[in-house]
Order: structure tokens, then C-alpha cells, then sequence
């Protein structure tokens, strides 16, 4: 089920039940984005491919309280892979759709971000999530097929990003999840 790929980064196949799956799916089937991020598309793609300057990533952020019977379950699931006790309060969940050309260039989270789970909902090999790998000095890379969660403990020390550009023609859709355990600061 886990398999560990680097320093604090893994991942996990089958980690969401159908019923959770459903769940976000109904969220993606009629999307209402409380956020949406512009971004330029690099110019050898816009020239390659004939495509305009821009393109976004639409975020929504999921209120983990009302929907105790998807989220309690997933956060007992954090609990069993880590071995740890997460805070409830510091537990999120966001969902992404990318649109084509859009990268999620390199970068460490925020300081209040510590911990974070990708699941993607979408298939394809070029749009998951690499990291560094601090032990063996290399970056490793998450192939995303459908329902597997990348990790990455410490989120906010580790560069990672995607790795290549949303292909034209394709949305990439993932489930974000962020948590603190208890023993972090």
C-alpha cells in the first residue's frame, strides 16, 4: 500500500474509498473554484502549440467539519501510515484543477503548511509531483496514476513541484490535504 521513495516522500496506491472518490467527483463535475491563479504560459509552448499567454490553476477549499463521514476516515488513515497523531486543527483540503499548459513550478509550502498529500484523480505520467531528496541528493518523481497519493513530510523544507506542464487538451484534478502532527511545531 505505501512505498517510500525518498526522505518523508512516498506514496500510497488506492487511497481513497469509492465513496470518498464520488464525494470529490461531484465537487469536479460542477466546479465553482473559490480561487483562481493566473499563469503565463512559457513562450516555446505558446509558439509550439499556438496557444494563448495564459492559463490557471482553480483551487477550492473543502470544509473538512461539515463533511465528518469523508474527512474523519481520512485523517485515521494519516494516523496509520505516519504512526502519529495529527491536529484536527491544523488538518485541510483543497482541490486543484490544473488546465492545460499550467505548471506548478518548484518550490517549498508555506511555514503553516508542514505535511502534504496529493491525490490525483486524473491520469496522466506527466503531471505529478517531483521532490528532492535530501539523502541521496536527487530529485524522485510520483507517476500519478488515478487515486494514488504522493506525500511529503515537511513540505516547507523540500523543494517540489510538478515536474512537466498539464498536456494540451487535459485538466489534471487532485486532492490536496495538509495536516501538522502533533509533536511539530
Amino acid at each position: 500500500m505505501d512505498s517510500v521513495i525518498g526522505q518523508g516522500i512516498g506514496q500510497v496506491d488506492n487511497f481513497l474509498t469509492q465513496e470518498q472518490i464520488g464525494f470529490f467527483n461531484k465537487f469536479f463535475n460542477d466546479f465553482q473554484p473559490d480561487q483562481i491563479y493566473k499563469q503565463d504560459i512559457d513562450l516555446a509552448l505558446q509558439l509550439k502549440f499556438n496557444v494563448h499567454h495564459e492559463t490557471q490553476r482553480e483551487h477550492l477549499e473543502i470544509d473538512t467539519n461539515a463533511f465528518p463521514e469523508i474527512f474523519d476516515p481520512i485523517q485515521d488513515l494519516i494516523r496509520i501510515i505516519f504512526q502519529k497523531e495529527i491536529r484536527k486543527q491544523g488538518f485541510s483540503c483543497n482541490l486543484w484543477q490544473d488546465h492545460p499548459f499550467y505548471v506548478n513550478n518548484l518550490h517549498k509550502d508555506e511555514s503553516i503548511v508542514k505535511n502534504i498529500i496529493i491525490v490525483y484523480l486524473t491520469n496522466d505520467p506527466f503531471c505529478g509531483t517531483q521532490a528532492w531528496d535530501y539523502d541521496t541528493n536527487t530529485f524522485v518523481y510520483c507517476n500519478p496514476e488515478f487515486n494514488r497519493a504522493f506525500y511529503l513530510l515537511n513540505s516547507d523544507t523540500v523543494l517540489h513541484g510538478m515536474k512537466y506542464w498539464v498536456p494540451q487538451r487535459f485538466i489534471r484534478r487532485s486532492v490536496y490535504f495538509n495536516w501538522v502532527f502533533e509533536d511539530q511545531k
